[in-house]
């Protein structure tokens, strides 16, 4: 399995330190990420017209709500694509805030689900969902930023994948105390396995452990060619109000 003593390797062979060497992957990071935006931003925009056209000419209610749920589902995908672009821009310039509010878990989920559908059902793939617990209370903690990371480590599990390959997602609780826990994300698949320290996980990936470590988590990745990969990451979320 791939881990973070391939830096350790690296920084011996080259002589770089470790700042030099995360800067680099960085670089390449970013160089990689807007490649792969100029190349999937181009599938929604296309959906968007393809489906619209279609629709206009449909006769069925049926074909035309199709067309329409296919035009929301390429819409925020596109949005999303967007958010990347904008969330690595700030973390940039250090304008990136987390803003910690409440929110109903379940639902920000709901709208991870219908943010990835689209390339899930382009690759046919199989997506496992276990979830360990139905949170009763309202989460404290920044949704938008959450709910980003989730899309990038969804969105790239699918992206390594197969055709008719396998996605599964794990998400745990582990109580603190009364208000406060401890949620254990994991992100896997049976995709190609990534090598990360060529950076071959993109920007996304690398947004997200910004994004994590500003809501005081901790993000890693394990991984081996052709055995697939996961990524976990925790952080600890305070409880709200109760849910109805």
């Amino acid at each position: 399995m791939v881990s973070d003593t391939s830096g350790d390797l690296l920084k011996h062979k080259t002589g770089l330190s470790a700042d030099e060497i995360e800067e680099i992957a960085s670089m390449r990071a970013k160089e990689e990420f807007l490649s792969r935006i100029r190349h999937e931003i181009g599938t929604p925009i296309n959906t968007i017209i393809e489906m619209t056209a279609l629709a206009q000419k449909a006769k069925s209610f049926d074909r035309i709500h199709y067309c329409l749920d296919q035009v929301e589902n390429s819409f925020r995908q596109l949005l999303s694509l967007i958010d990347d672009v904008l969330n690595v821009s700030q973390i940039d310039s250090c304008k990136l805030e987390i803003v910690k509010d409440e929110f109903d878990f379940e639902q920000m989920m709901q709208y991870v689900f219908k943010i990835i559908r689209v390339k899930l059902e382009e690759k046919h793939q199989n997506f496992v969902v276990d979830f360990s617990s139905v949170f009763t209370r309202a989460v404290i903690s920044d949704e938008l930023c959450l709910a980003q990371v989730m899309i990038d480590l969804l969105t790239n599990a699918i992206k390594l994948t197969p055709h008719g390959g396998e996605i599964a997602l794990h998400i745990f609780e582990q109580p603190l105390d009364k208000d406060q826990s401890r949620l254990r994300i994991e992100v896997s698949d049976n995709g190609i396995g990534v090598a990360h320290e060529h950076g071959e996980t993109g920007l996304g990936i690398a947004a997200c452990k910004e994004i994590i470590n500003l809501l005081g988590g901790n993000i890693w990745m394990e991984s081996a060619p052709g055995q697939g990969s996961g990524i976990f990451f925790e952080i600890a979320v305070e409880w709200g109000r109760v849910l109805q």
